[in-house]
């Protein structure tokens, strides 16, 4: 989309991929409860997807007030958020932005008999699903706000910005493909164990004169930090989990790396 540049433009974008439930989705979804006389335990499992493909090229350039929000959600985890609104002033975007999902195979073999204290369950999937956005935003005038919201099964990234001069660059990939999942379900509790070939690689820089803020979460570890005034920030954020599957058809974890890295760098921006 282009906007030629003039006095005064309204620019509005609205872009939505959310899959409405039970249209074209593929997936499962698990709920269990086992008890006995003095205990009960609960564990549930779902997911899900679409076949989808889509490729968006965005050029926004000019003088005006704009808008945007997009969404993506509903496959097998991975997804995206954004909420941009300028007031007046001059601005201009630039946006990639590729997704894809299909599916391969879903596998659920459960193991349980009546009257059973004991629930066990394999889950065997393949939804191959990946989403790569590449995004630049170049703005000076009476104030924006940009909020944008990134996440994996896994993980969950959020940035929020304030400016009336601002400049942000920002790359998001992730994919998700095999998993192979095990549960085991008695009325004293429930374990889960997951395999998987998945991934995320976060990349940001910016550079605001009134409030910059962002937040990553990956299991349990979490980074939140928040800046007042002018700030320039440079973060980066890589995820990534992956099993073999061996001639025997048996998972091997030979090959995980670090579930969870994170290499950052902030400092104050300088005035022009």
């Amino acid at each position: 989309m282009r906007a030629v540049a003039a006095k005064a433009i309204i620019i509005l974008l609205l872009i939505t991929l959310n899959i409405p439930l039970l249209e074209g989705k593929i997936g499962y979804s698990l709920n269990v409860v086992v008890n006995n006389s003095t205990m009960q335990s609960h564990w549930s499992r779902s997911e899900s997807t679409s076949k989808l493909k889509v490729q968006s090229e965005t050029r926004v350039s000019g003088d005006g007030n704009y808008s945007n929000y997009l969404k993506i959600s509903g496959l097998a985890g991975i997804g995206m958020h954004d909420r941009t609104h300028a007031n007046q002033g001059r601005l201009a975007i630039r946006d990639t932005l590729q997704v894809e999902s299909s599916e391969n195979w879903i596998d659920i073999e459960e193991r349980v008999t009546d009257n059973s204290e004991q629930y066990s369950v394999e889950i065997n999937e393949s939804l191959p699903t990946s989403i790569f956005n590449n995004n630049r935003i170049l703005y000076q005038g009476e104030g924006i706000r940009v909020n944008n919201v990134y996440t994996t099964r896994e993980d969950r990234v959020e940035t929020s910005f304030q400016a009336s001069k601002f400049t942000r660059s920002v790359a998001f990939a992730a994919y998700r493909d095999k998993a192979l999942i095990s549960a085991r379900v008695t009325p004293s509790g429930a374990t889960e164990v997951e395999h998987k070939n998945a991934g995320m690689a976060f990349k940001l820089s910016s550079a605001s004169d009134i409030y910059s803020g962002i937040r990553f979460v990956s299991g349990d570890d979490l980074v939140e930090e928040d800046y007042l005034g002018q700030f320039a920030l440079d973060q980066k954020v890589m995820t990534q989990s992956r099993f073999n599957l061996t001639e025997a058809g048996q998972w091997s974890g030979c090959c995980i790396l670090p579930a969870f890295s994170l290499n950052r760098t902030s400092s104050d921006a300088n005035e022009d």
